[in-house]
């Protein structure tokens, strides 16, 4: 016998929309019906607005804070997936201001 306690079968991921954006989450709030997936709302509406030719999505953190991520609606299909990943708003923003100028 261990001296362990018992793992926890994996939560399974559950379909949520983001202001209008589809996505899965996955973690603690994955299996509680009705938990909203919330993001800063100005921030996000802010981003798709200076940068139109990017997809910009939240993805909630499941112990920390959320991943803020971007792509070129033209790389949607791209494989591999290109997507900036950054810590805040402002980050992503510098991150895809970079990546643009390319």
């Amino acid at each position: 016998m261990s001296d362990h306690p018992p793992q926890l079968p994996p939560r399974a991921p559950r379909e949520v929309v983001l202001h209008g954006e589809t996505g899965w989450v996955s973690g603690p709030s994955a299996d509680i019906p009705g938990q909203p997936v919330t993001a800063d709302g100005n921030a996000l509406a802010q981003l798709r607005d200076d940068w139109p030719r990017w997809q910009v999505w939240v993805v909630p953190g499941a112990a920390g804070p959320p991943t803020w991520c971007a792509r070129r609606h033209e790389d949607r299909d791209a494989v591999p997936a290109r997507v900036l990943n950054a810590g805040s708003a402002e980050h992503l923003a510098e991150c895809i201001a970079e990546a643009d100028s390319r």
